[in-house]
């Protein structure tokens, strides 16, 4: 059996608990709002309104934050033709 002393088990914590790498934003799978904004050169107002419709594809909605599907917004905006 492998044991563990608490010197291991606290590095181990610390490596969890700094954060990742910047993961720069066209690789990201999900968007903040201001990160869809500066990504897509859409005003954060105008996203917050796209993200209220309730047909919006690209929303995930957690309940404290909207999150943007990048790939999602992607095509919403090849696809339309004026926002």
């Amino acid at each position: 059996m492998y044991k563990i002393d608490g010197s291991e088990l606290y590095e181990y914590q610390q490596q969890l608990l700094q954060p990742p790498e910047d993961i720069p934003i066209w690789k990201k799978k999900c968007l903040t709002v201001e990160e869809a904004a500066a990504y897509s050169g859409i005003g954060e107002r105008r996203l917050k309104a796209l993200l209220m419709d309730k047909d919006c594809s690209f929303r995930i909605a957690r309940s404290d934050r909207l999150l943007i599907i990048r790939e999602k917004l992607e095509e919403f905006i090849d696809s339309s033709t004026e926002l």
